[in-house]
């Protein structure tokens, strides 16, 4: 009879060890406040950068500010309404533009955002980034 207890205490014991880690490993530390990223690094914004793995491994929040540098006159920082534009580089809908050679947009909401170099977005000069809360 003692043996069987102490099997069940250890079981019981395991279970909620197993509970707590499960929970410990989802949680993630607090962030330290909004970030400034810029696209693409060094590269900066131009033709022949691979902004989709730039912007996979770059989490990007609420509150955080993406910096664009590249030419002016040369490139273009274009918001579009959403895949469907992205995918086809149309910009005949879009939400901003800029032309300035340094463009800095926080992102204020969470969700996905799309951003084409109108001249250069068929050479693949564009990036989609889901914002994160």
């Amino acid at each position: 009879m003692d043996s069987y207890f102490r099997k069940v205490s250890t079981g019981v014991v395991v279970v909620i060890m197993l509970t707590g880690l499960s929970y410990a490993r989802y949680e993630l530390p607090p962030r330290p406040g909004p970030a400034t990223f810029v696209v693409g690094g060094d590269a900066g914004w131009r033709v022949g950068y691979d902004y989709k793995s730039w912007g996979d491994q770059v989490p990007v929040y609420v509150g955080d500010t993406l910096e664009f540098c590249y030419k002016a006159g040369k490139h273009t920082v274009t918001v579009v309404k959403d895949r469907v534009a992205f995918d086809h580089c149309d910009t005949s809908d879009l939400i901003e533009e800029h032309a300035d050679g340094d463009t800095k947009i926080t992102v204020k909401e969470p969700g996905w955002i799309f951003f084409v170099d109108r001249i250069h977005c068929s050479e693949g000069v564009k990036m989609a980034t889901n914002i994160l809360v």
